[in-house]
């Protein structure tokens, strides 16, 4: 179990483990690196979710953790929960040695304590508190006072649990200074695991995760005097005199209980510290809303303008049709004109066809009259030719006729 304050340098001891057999998690479970841990983390992100859920519940944070007691009266129901993530992780490492890491445990060693007695060995990783809360203030913009003061409460819990307990020291600047400290730091630890666990320990390969030198954040003891109050330069003082490697670590009972200072500093100072990233929360969702807002305008004005365009192309095309309507209005009454002067045309044609009609029907009576005139008189004639009397004065008609009468 590799135990230390946020941005002491647990993440690259515990690649360092890693680089020599370790298992942390499977890939998926992995906790991916960013811009402020290129390197990475090294963290089972299922351990981590666990502790913070846990922390919720308790209303404490790893800046500002839930006091020992509040922590002791959870343990029935958080233990088991945190046992079986550790149990579920030592199956997936099918035998490897394992090494967890996560800086909330520190300050949860009331719940964790007997877990790590029962399956781990501890490893201290320590590194001067200025270097941390100068860390934490570039990577989270946390202030120095909240990072001491949560240094001094995660120190002191942590040094009380570890009291008499065999523990190994790792401290992070001579580490990063000469490398070749690494593999020490490997196979000691490593002698407290299972002989079939051990067995896949490479301690040589240790010094190569290390980036020798590479520290952004340094303090020189000058200026301790300036950032730490008098219980945390005292508390600094005994853990830099730890030697490096396997030991037991004895802590003065005054180190080993947080001042009430530093409790209600970190417990102040991350309200105001929540308060200040609050309002610039909001802040940052104002000028969100802003820019929302004005791109939100210039597409309105876009769909505006466009819409404005479309309309005056509508008026144009209804123009178009309008004078498209008033022509072909103009057609339609021509032709209207010409149908109406036809009709009168056809009107007086079919009048006069009549007058024609009654015209040849009067005609056509008159010949029949005529014709039945000649008819009867031409009876009349044959039957007077055929008669007897005028076949008795045919002599006469005929001596007339010469006589010339």
């Amino acid at each position: 179990m590799i135990l230390g304050m946020a941005r002491s340098g647990t993440s690259a001891v515990t690649q360092m483990f890693v680089s020599c057999g370790f298992f942390v998690a499977r890939d998926e479970d992995l906790m991916p690196a960013t811009e402020d841990n290129a390197g990475g983390y090294w963290e089972n992100t299922c351990l981590h979710r666990v502790n913070e859920e846990i922390l919720s519940q308790l209303s404490g944070s790893w800046l500002d953790p839930p006091l020992p007691d509040v922590q002791l009266a959870a343990r029935e129901w958080a233990v088991p929960a945190l046992q079986t993530e550790v149990e579920r992780i030592l199956e997936q490492a099918d035998g490897s040695p394992v090494a967890l890491k996560d800086p909330r445990i520190g300050v949860m060693t009331p719940i964790w304590g007997p877990i790590i007695a029962d399956r781990f060995h501890s490893l201290v990783v320590v590194r001067d508190p200025v270097e941390i809360a100068l860390s934490l203030n570039r990577r989270d913009g946390t202030p120095l006072a909240l990072g001491l003061a949560a240094w001094e409460l995660h120190t002191s819990v942590l040094l009380d649990y570890l009291e008499g307990k065999p523990v190994t020291v790792a401290p992070y600047a001579r580490l990063i200074e000469d490398v070749s400290l690494a593999p020490l730091i490997v196979e000691q630890a490593a002698a407290h695991l299972e002989p079939e666990r051990a067995r896949f320990v490479a301690p040589a390969a240790a010094g190569e995760a290390l980036e020798a030198g590479f520290r952004h954040n340094r303090a020189p003891a000058a200026h301790h005097g300036g950032h730490l109050t008098a219980r945390q330069l005292e508390l600094w003082e005994f853990l830099s005199s730890l030697p490096l490697g396997n030991q037991a670590i004895t802590t003065p009972l005054e180190l080993r209980e947080p001042s009430p200072a530093a409790r209600t500093g970190a417990r102040d100072e991350t309200k105001r510290f929540e308060l200040v990233k609050e309002v610039e929360r909001q802040r940052t969702q104002l000028i969100q809303a802003a820019e929302g807002a004005r791109a939100l305008r210039a597409e309105l004005e876009t769909a505006v303008a466009a819409e404005r365009n479309r309309a005056v192309e509508l008026e144009t095309v209804v123009a178009a049709e309008h004078s498209r309507a008033v022509e072909l209005q103009k057609v339609v009454a021509a032709e209207h004109n010409r149908a109406v002067e036809l009709e009168a045309r056809l009107i007086n044609e079919q009048q006069r066809l009549i007058a024609e009609q009654e015209r040849l029907i009067a005609e056509q009576e008159r010949a029949a009259s005529a014709t039945d005139a000649r008819l009867r008189s031409e009876g009349q004639l044959e039957a007077i030719t055929s008669s007897a009397s005028w076949r008795i004065t045919a002599p006469l008609r005929a001596a007339r006729g010469k006589l010339g009468v």
